[in-house]
Parts: structure tokens; C-alpha cells; sequence
């Protein structure tokens, strides 16, 4: 993972990155979000089937709180139980730029009044 976040840091044509079904852990996530944070250019991230739990969905929310680039994010089939999904849909009330996401997972629980302000806001959502 480390090359993948080295190369997103200096990335000038990568728009669209899919690391599904790559047994990305919570470590594994942590250096991906930090080059996120000066990515410029991915504007759709594929995250899905991963073992993402809390502590990774943490650090994707920080990367959400300052990524301006960033448009779809998918995070199906994840381990993000509802204090990650928390984080995330947090981290959704300042980025203004994701329009699609996708957070199904098997131990979430998201309750409607949880993303109105995701939902109002137009953005694509499955849960």
C-alpha cells in the first residue's frame, strides 16, 4: 500500500482507482487517506470489500473533512460498524464535493434522520 499512496500523492491523471477485494486493513488505509488529503485529481475511489473497520473509517473521514476533489467513494461490503459510519457521515457535513457513496455493509445501521443532510444535499446514497 505504501507505493499506491506515494504515487496518489504526486498523481497529475489518475481520476478513477478501484482497490476492491484487496484485504485493505485499517493500517493498510492510513497512508491512502493522508495522500488523499493533497490529492488533487482521483475524483472516484473503490474501497469496497475490504477489512475496513472504525479506526480506518476514522482516517477516511479526516481525508473527506479536507479532499476537494474526491466525487464517489465505495466502501460496500466493509467491517465499519456505526461509530465508523458516524465519522464518515460527519466528515460529509463539511465536504461538499463527494456526490455519490456507497456505505452497505453487514453490521451497518444507518437510520434515515443519520444522512438527511447527505440526502438533501443530493448526493447518490445506498446503505
Amino acid at each position: 500500500m505504501e507505493y499506491i499512496s506515494e504515487t496518489l500523492k504526486v498523481n497529475k491523471q489518475l481520476v478513477k482507482l478501484s482497490l476492491r477485494n484487496m484485504s485493505i486493513s485499517d493500517m493498510d488505509i492510513l497512508p491512502i487517506c493522508d495522500a488523499l488529503k493533497i490529492n488533487k485529481k482521483l475524483k472516484n475511489l473503490n474501497l469496497s470489500s475490504n477489512d475496513i473497520k472504525n479506526a480506518g473509517a476514522k482516517a477516511i473521514a479526516e481525508m473527506l473533512a479536507v479532499n476537494t476533489t474526491l466525487t464517489a467513494l465505495n466502501l460496500y461490503e466493509h467491517q465499519i460498524g456505526n461509530r465508523g459510519i458516524n465519522f464518515i457521515l460527519h466528515a460529509l457535513k463539511v465536504n461538499k464535493t463527494l456526490v455519490k457513496l456507497n456505505l452497505k455493509g453487514k453490521y451497518t445501521r444507518i437510520q434515515r434522520a443519520q444522512v438527511s443532510h447527505i440526502i438533501a444535499r443530493g448526493v447518490e446514497l445506498e446503505y
